[in-house]
């Protein structure tokens, strides 16, 4: 028998897809009737002798779970007695709600484990593009390298030096970002607590998403598609975190809690859903038949609301962007970085979680080169003020990635 893996559900795509792709792999899924828990006794069920890898993700995307620190060090010890490789994404690491809560990195628990981070997340700097992988296994370290070299020579040379001042600077970056998400949440509660036959709300443990339930009888897949093309709000549907591999929840919608001011997006929210209240008293559905999947297309202008043109966008961009070289040039500092942090540190109010700068309005570049064009306000996922809630529609393909 070849290979066997262990994957954690739900999860970002790419955590479930990419093992798919090499191996045989089984899922164990959080428990959203206990508060998304993850059952020891079903890890332990899922491990087969073949078993290579299990693979783990917390701070959750999209729940926001965090487990305890003990029921992470006891999958740790699990996995390293049958000397089975933990495989464990922090890329929300160090955006607990409650900072005592951070768990400790699976390559500090284990000399098999190994622990994923970027830039993009937590330290809400996307546009770097730089992640890296911690493991004291030499031997597979070596491996995963000559890896890389088949898909990236190098990374941007730029990107390397500020993701290392950012990285020097942590402590400073992931308390403005825990801040601002403390400063969100309580936003959030008002829109949801209004309406309390529709959503249950609860707000993550840490990261910067939610997994509210939609409980309204159109379903959450037509509720995401109205709210997108009658008010300009971007939420994902629960099908954008369907798994091949287990059960997953049909009935939330991941939504972003890390973007600076969200109160304009909210507002929208609670206007569309007070207008609909108004006109539909018994919040049926629309006629049509819902959609499998969110469609998200902006078929139709939003409701008006303000959006710059992508050439003032651009403009804005460029001239805050030269008054930050300015003021690093200005710095004189002996250590080198001083200068350079400083315009990292305004950087993070430009930042956007598809790979680019932030453009007023919704005119952004995403992160494959291609250009978001739609109007509209997104609730985002990452800290910062970012934009984006994961997969972005595309406007020429009117698809969601």
């Amino acid at each position: 028998a070849g290979d066997h893996a262990v994957v954690v559900t739900p999860n970002y795509q790419a955590a479930e897809t990419v093992p798919l792709a090499l191996c045989e792999v089984t899922g164990v899924a959080l428990d959203p009737d206990q508060d998304w828990a993850l059952d020891l006794d079903a890890v332990q069920a899922a491990i087969r002798p073949n078993t290579r890898v299990v693979s783990v993700n917390f701070p959750n995307n999209p729940t926001g779970k965090v487990i305890s620190a003990a029921e992470f060090t006891e999958r740790a010890r699990l996995c390293d007695e049958r000397g089975i490789h933990l495989f464990s994404d922090v890329v929300y690491r160090g955006l607990e709600l409650d900072a005592a809560r951070t768990l400790p990195q699976a390559a500090d628990l284990s000399e098999r484990a190994l622990s994923l981070n970027v830039t993009s997340k937590s330290l809400g700097l996307p546009g770097l593009r730089i992640g890296w992988i911690t493991c004291r296994d030499r031997k597979l370290v070596s491996r995963l390298e000559r890896a890389k070299h088949y898909t990236t020579i190098c990374n941007s040379a730029p990107s390397e030096i500020l993701a290392r001042i950012a990285i020097k600077a942590r402590a400073m970056i992931l308390h403005h970002n825990r801040a601002l998400i403390a400063h969100n949440l309580p936003l959030f509660d008002a829109p949801f607590a209004e309406h309390p036959d529709l959503f249950e709300w609860r707000a993550p443990d840490g990261g910067c998403v939610a997994f509210p339930r939609y409980l309204g009888p159109d379903g959450v897949e037509e509720f995401c598609t109205r709210l997108v093309e009658e008010a300009g709000v971007l939420l994902l549907p629960a099908s954008i975190y369907h798994s091949e591999l287990t059960p997953t929840p049909a009935d939330r919608f991941r939504i972003g809690v890390g973007r600076a001011h969200p109160e304009e997006g909210l507002a929208a929210i609670t206007e569309w859903l007070r207008e609909n209240r108004r006109h539909h008293s018994s919040w049926t559905p629309p006629t049509s038949s819902a959609p499998t999947r969110c469609r998200a297309r902006l078929s139709r202008p939003a409701p008006a609301h303000p959006v710059r043109t992508a050439e003032r966008s651009a403009e804005r961009t460029v001239r805050d962007a030269a008054g930050t070289m300015s003021r690093a040039r200005s710095e004189q500092s002996d250590t080198r970085g001083e200068g350079l942090f400083d315009a990292v540190a305004d950087m993070l109010d430009h930042c956007d979680a598809g790979g680019g700068l932030v453009f007023s309005g919704d005119h952004r570049p995403g992160g494959d080169g291609r250009t978001d064009t739609a109007p509209g306000r997104v609730i985002s996922t990452t800290v910062a003020a970012s934009t984006t809630s994961g997969r972005r529609h595309d406007s020429q393909t009117g698809r969601l990635r």
